[in-house]
């Protein structure tokens, strides 16, 4: 039985490898050539990203620093040594390149097949107050009114801490053993979620390996496996 389906944002709801591949190849070509392939480059940096993201929930690091440090983090980690000028660079064109995010394929449909059988639907992501333009770019404020949508840095906590499940639940009058939490970051998302009795849905857009994934959360690989095991579910 499912009551309220909540929803992770990043790499969840749109695929944000995308501007950050834009970024990546503007880097290469004006700024410091690597010949470091993307995938391998982003892998490090989403890795460095969240150290910096722990350290700015933390209070020991400002907004500025956690996304510059993370720049600088990556490429040292390759060998190149880059000045806080790049960093900013490659944040401001992150920034650009941002403003051309889009749903990911079949989201729409996974979320007006909620919206028209009545499920309560919550937004939550970890993250500056930034995310609001993502939200608004992506046209989300169609599905989650500003009561139903919750960023880690308004709360003062973060995924995958049990207490920002518990305040989403307080705010909501959630029952946990009915809700069910989308993502695709398997320790913040699914884990933070079975902590706090949540179900869980893994989108695993990141091929983590199968023997690796807790048997107890429902696995899809992209939106349209999200979308049929909607149409199976059972909703109240």
């Amino acid at each position: 039985m499912i009551q309220a389906v909540g929803w992770d944002l990043d790499d969840t709801l749109y695929d944000r490898n995308l501007p950050y591949l834009a970024v990546y190849q503007y880097m290469e070509e004006n700024v410091v050539e690597t010949g470091i392939d993307f995938d391998t480059f982003n892998y490090f940096y989403q890795m460095n990203s969240d150290i910096e993201f722990r350290r700015y929930t933390d209070g020991r690091a400002s907004v500025d620093q956690y996304r510059n440090n993370r720049v600088l983090m990556t490429y040292a980690q390759f060998g190149y040594t880059i000045k806080k000028k790049d960093a900013i660079l490659f944040n401001q064109k992150y920034e650009e390149a941002k403003e051309g995010i889009v749903l990911r394929p079949g989201a729409k449909a996974c979320l007006d097949l909620l919206r028209d059988a009545g499920v309560q639907k919550f937004l939550l992501t970890n993250g500056p107050a930034q995310q609001a333009h993502k939200i608004d770019l992506l046209g989300l404020e169609d599905y989650f009114g500003e009561e139903n949508t919750f960023i880690s840095s308004q709360l003062g906590t973060a995924k995958p801490a049990l207490e920002i499940f518990q305040k989403v639940e307080e705010r909501l009058d959630l029952n946990p053993a009915t809700s069910l939490y989308i993502g695709d970051n398997y320790e913040a998302d699914m884990l933070g979620a079975s902590n706090a009795g949540w179900q869980g849905l893994f989108l695993n857009v990141h091929h983590k390996e199968a023997a690796d994934i807790d048997e107890q959360f429902v696995t899809c690989q992209d939106m349209e496996e999200v979308y049929d095991f909607f149409s199976q579910a059972e909703f109240n």
